[in-house]
């Protein structure tokens, strides 16, 4: 393979040290503190709040399908876990929306055991109501039973009566 000269000659970007993109920072808000013109990583008030050391302990784990028709990969995933052995964080300057939230989410709470009430009483009213259906119907089989019957007696009663009046008259 024969290069032309000057055909590979492309400017390259040194690993050491790296282009950095300038960004305007005025329309940039911090997470931590909301106000604009840094991030939270840059963050006076975070880094007040931050307490003073965390012990951090590297883990490995190893989530790879060996269904791979005898082809082995290996792969490690690192993740750092943070050990806080600071009490939990309050903060006394609660939104307002939070609280909203929170009321909205209590009342929700509320309606939802209500709820739940009216339905185990539609329930056991169900279950009620099908008892008494299956009561009726067991009454409603009985009546036409008993329906049938009649109409087969009276069957054979006009039978009779037609036998009967049939018959000549003696005269005693």
């Amino acid at each position: 393979m024969v290069f032309r000269r000057n055909q590979n000659k492309r400017p390259f970007q040194s690993r050491r040290e790296p282009k950095k993109v300038k960004i305007d920072k005025s329309k940039v808000q911090c997470f931590g503190c909301n106000k604009l013109g840094h991030y939270k990583s840059e963050c006076r008030m975070e880094k007040k709040k931050k307490p003073p050391f965390q012990k951090a302990m590297p883990v490995t784990w190893d989530d790879i399908d060996n269904s791979n028709d005898g082809i082995e990969v290996e792969e490690g995933n690192l993740c750092l876990m943070v050990k806080d052995d600071a009490e939990e964080v309050t903060f006394s300057d609660s939104c307002l929306s939070c609280k909203k939230v929170e009321i909205i989410f209590d009342n929700l709470l509320k309606d939802s055991e209500n709820l739940s009430q009216k339905c185990l009483s539609q329930r056991d009213q169900l279950i009620e109501i099908k008892k008494q259906n299956e009561e009726l119907q067991k009454q409603n089989k009985e009546f036409f039973q008993s329906i049938q019957n009649l109409k087969l007696a009276n069957l054979k009663l006009s039978e009779q009566k037609d036998v009967l009046n049939t018959l000549p008259l003696k005269s005693f």
